[in-house]
């Protein structure tokens, strides 16, 4: 494991129980990653389909609860893990603080940054855990770049390139909400992109600028299936961030520095190349980012530590794709400072 979760595998506690919101195919993942995680013990499943609900409760070994009021009051329930559209998560965010529970909610934060700020001030009134689950950035990979940027063996990060994409869009029907543009504008980078602009922060500093193209290309249905964004961090660099939802996988990232360049493929071993040097691969054992970041979350939980994905992160990592939005439709660069409150 890597980051705060390091010092959290060791202790007494036993594991808190969590509702998981969300029985979809990103839900069933995060049930799978419960059942490995130590910290955490699914208590039960809710989602708006009885049929698939129900189901995944089965498969689980654990309780199937229609009625969200029931577990929302329920004391022994410590949090939600909630994986529903982003359009939804305000609405949770505002039943779980109401009744004191933590939430940790999957990217994007929400719909609108104007949402995800309105969830952050009510997890800060209800004196609750709001963290955001932006797992990109704790990928072995991400992690040794961060590494090796901080020893400064990069020297000074001048661009950098970073691409998601994946053919998930070439099988949509029109009835999804991924392919609605007003539930999912800009569905590569919103669903995608929107990894490695968390990440890319997470590396390089908050993003002042971004300036986007979009475009429907390839899908069945009408959505903008390709995202190129430039962005401006505040410390200096610039950089590529591309999302497609109609080509096959392809996940990279790349950092060009004064000292050496460095390219992370799929979040595994790290290849440095330096003027007239033979290329140089630090190797990485993977990391299994949903349980570090669900063990993280467990901690925060019981007041150890803060979240490293809090909701400033989410908020950020949003903004980007936000900004890219109004980039596109008014053919200008967008400053993200009027969309981002510290």
């Amino acid at each position: 494991m890597g980051g705060q979760a390091d010092a959290l595998l060791n202790g007494p506690d036993k594991a808190l129980d969590v509702v998981l919101v969300g029985a979809g195919g990103w839900g069933r993942q995060l049930a799978l990653a419960l059942g490995r995680c130590s910290r955490l013990r699914l208590a039960g499943v809710h989602d708006a389909n009885v049929e698939t609900g129900a189901a995944l409760a089965g498969e689980f070994g654990c309780a199937w609860l229609p009625d969200a009021e029931t577990f929302l009051a329920d004391p022994a329930i410590d949090g939600l893990i909630v994986a529903t559209p982003n359009t939804t998560h305000l609405a949770w965010a505002e039943l779980a603080f109401a009744r004191g529970k933590a939430l940790f909610v999957e990217k994007p934060i929400a719909r609108t940054v104007a949402e995800a700020q309105a969830m952050r001030t009510l997890a800060q009134n209800a004196d609750c855990v709001l963290m955001v689950g932006h797992n990109t950035r704790r990928h072995a990979g991400h992690r040794r770049l961060k590494g090796a940027l901080d020893a400064g063996a990069l020297g000074a990060v001048v661009m950098a390139e970073a691409h998601f994409s994946h053919a998930g869009g070439m099988g949509l029907t029109g009835a999804e909400w991924r392919a609605s543009r007003e539930e999912c504008p800009a569905v590569g980078l919103m669903q995608l992109g929107v990894h490695h602009a968390d990440t890319l922060q997470y590396l390089l500093g908050p993003v002042c600028e971004a300036t986007a193209l979009f475009a429907h290309v390839a899908t069945p249905v009408d959505m903008d299936d390709a995202t190129l964004a430039l962005l401006r961090f505040a410390s200096g660099p610039l950089a590529y961030l591309g999302s497609n939802y109609a080509s096959p996988h392809r996940f990279h990232l790349a950092l060009y520095g004064t000292r050496a360049n460095a390219f992370c493929t799929n979040g595994g071993d790290v290849e440095l190349h330096r003027a007239g040097e033979a290329p140089i691969t630090l190797a990485v054992a993977p990391i299994d980012t949903l349980v570090e970041e669900l063990t993280e979350f467990a901690a925060c939980v019981r007041g150890k530590i803060a979240p490293e994905t809090d909701a400033l992160a989410g908020i950020r990592a949003l903004a980007v794709v936000e900004a890219a939005l109004q980039s596109a439709a008014e053919r200008r660069t967008v400053a993200l400072s009027a969309l981002v409150m510290a």
